[in-house]
């Protein structure tokens, strides 16, 4: 989905938006410009509306649905992953992107999130972990469902935020 939606006009739309955004945010030798876009890129999905999907089920919905309608974690995070692909592709972005999916201990749902590079670090394909794992060194967490900041875990970020896994997987209440 990640690709197909990175070829998608919204998208790229989108991505351009995120680029703009990035450079008027670098400072030459301590924010380059592929962690200001990556920054720029969470903080547009992380401001779209949890949207579970209809039936409780797990459908992957297409980014251009996901940019129109919000989408729940495994949506934003493939809006997130086309975005960074497009940064890749159409802005020379030194980015790569990686879908993770994370197995959570006591909890009868998964999550989906991403981890990000910028620079010498490419991450190709998907992957499933357990909660508590860490990126490896120089990829950062691009968690996409809640406002955390680039490294910040789903999980170190619902803490702060002072709640429980509803805040990533969506109200339950």
């Amino acid at each position: 989905a990640a690709v197909e939606g990175a070829r998608d006009p919204a998208v790229i739309a989108l991505a351009g938006a995120c680029q703009r955004a990035a450079r008027r945010r670098v400072v030459e030798g301590v924010y380059p410009l592929a962690l200001a876009y990556l920054d720029a890129c969470m903080v547009a999905v992380q401001a779209l509306p949890y949207a579970a999907d209809p039936g409780g089920g797990d459908a992957l919905r297409d980014p251009v649905e996901t940019l129109t309608e919000g989408g729940d974690c495994e949506d934003k995070a493939a809006l997130f992953a086309s975005l960074v692909l497009v940064g890749a592709r159409l802005f020379a972005l030194p980015v790569s992107v990686r879908l993770v999916w994370v197995v959570q201990r006591g909890w009868p749902d998964d999550h989906a999130s991403a981890w990000a590079s910028a620079g010498a670090v490419p991450l190709r394909g998907s992957g499933v972990i357990a909660q508590g794992d860490e990126p490896p060194a120089g990829v950062w967490w691009a968690e996409t469902t809640v406002a955390a900041a680039r490294g910040e875990s789903p999980y170190r970020a619902v803490r702060r935020l002072g709640a429980g896994h509803d805040r990533i997987a969506g109200d339950r209440a």
